[in-house]
């Protein structure tokens, strides 16, 4: 089958959502499909993969979003003759307008994936004229689509109640993680490598530093255990505009010699810093949204297979594997007090601890292969 994946996304900085696109990528070509990528940006991350690449330059005279849409329906509608696809698949679809146009023109079966419902967001519901497109091309999209891949059942919720019920041409599909490159390392030479003391308790996060990520409320965390247990170290992998001031707060609660902010890391350093903790964590903010409780936390998956127990905030896209799998806990977002006490439960517990990261390995391997999402996503 000839595929068109159509993705926003750069494949430059390391992100979730480079990740996601590399490894669905990846996965339909294992499967034997033909695929061209049309994409904004930088391809570093993408070459040596076997695809075809076409690459929107992010020049001219319009925001590049709106212009990567002109440069799509260039392409690929007025382009059509020279294409023959099968089938087109978009990442992040809701912010799209083009694949629509490229369906009618092509004909081709059109699958829309929607990880987050942008009109939901508080920042596009302050702009009447932003909120009216950006729904709009929501709906016209799942009304375009063949099939929509959602990633979490509390997106599906909040897209049918918005634009009537889609169970028909719905399916939940998870994110997922590489398990042969997701996989445990060996710890003291991975702490040497990042200068991490050997005898210290890592606590870790890696991801991009957003906001409702909850980074603020590791350092408290952190702060709450030092005043018994002295060796603790989170480290911080992630870029952000904030980062300085998740540093000066470290500092201001007394603890900045004790939250290493590693920066961003390229995708091959991503398994050999996991190696490094004893605990992930993805605790988020107590002010979240609907927007964290949609989400499908590719972190946690790959904390995962790499044999560490988890701790993060509960959201319903990781309900079933917590609930039938001691791998870790899920507290209610941001709550510090209850960070403290699981971190401690196994910290004074290391035969739990090691029973957990054991199993998180088996469950990764059971049920969160990037293979089986891609297999699922086209049957």
């Amino acid at each position: 089958m000839n595929i068109l994946y159509i993705t926003q996304a750069g494949f430059g900085l390391p992100s979730a959502e480079t990740t996601h696109a590399m490894e669905i990528i990846k996965s339909f070509i294992k499967m034997g499909h033909n695929v061209t990528v049309a994409f904004s940006g930088s391809d570093v991350n993408i070459r040596g993969i076997n695809v075809d690449l076409i690459c929107h330059p992010r020049t001219g005279l319009l925001p590049w979003r709106l212009g990567f849409q002109v440069w799509l329906l260039r392409r690929f509608v007025l382009g059509v003759k020279h294409h023959n696809f099968d089938l087109i698949y978009v990442r992040q679809s809701a912010l799209m307008f083009a694949p629509v146009l490229i369906k009618l023109v092509s004909r081709a079966r059109l699958i829309t994936e929607f990880n987050t419902m942008f009109s939901h967001a508080g920042v596009v519901k302050k702009n009447f004229l932003n909120y009216f497109v950006v729904k709009l091309v929501e709906n016209l999209t799942i009304m375009a689509s063949d099939r929509v891949v959602v990633v979490s059942s509390k997106l599906l919720q909040t897209l049918s109640s918005r634009y009537g019920s889609i169970t028909r041409k719905s399916k939940v599909i998870g994110n997922g993680c590489n398990l042969d490159f997701m996989r445990p390392q060996n710890k003291n030479k991975a702490r040497i490598k990042f200068g991490i003391p050997l005898d210290a308790f890592v606590v870790g996060f890696v991801g991009h530093l957003h906001p409702w990520q909850g980074i603020n409320v590791i350092t408290d965390a952190v702060c709450e255990l030092k005043k018994t247990k002295t060796n603790v170290v989170a480290v911080i992998v992630g870029s952000s505009d904030d980062i300085n001031n998740y540093t000066e707060y470290a500092k201001l609660k007394g603890v900045g010699d004790s939250v290493m902010f590693v920066g961003a890391l390229s995708y091959n350093d991503v398994p050999v810093i996991m190696s490094c903790f004893d605990i992930g964590l993805a605790p988020g903010i107590k002010e979240s949204n609907d927007n964290y409780l949609m989400r499908s936390p590719i972190k946690v998956y790959e904390y995962l297979a790499n044999a560490k127990p988890v701790i993060s905030g509960a959201l319903p896209s990781l309900y079933g594997i917590f609930k039938n799998h001691n791998i870790g806990y899920l507290i209610d977002p941001g709550n510090v007090e209850e960070l403290v006490l699981r971190i401690r439960e196994l910290m004074e517990n290391q035969a739990l601890m090691s029973q957990m990261g054991a199993e998180a390995r088996i469950v990764a391997e059971k049920y969160l292969s990037w293979d089986s999402a891609a297999i699922e996503i086209l049957n």
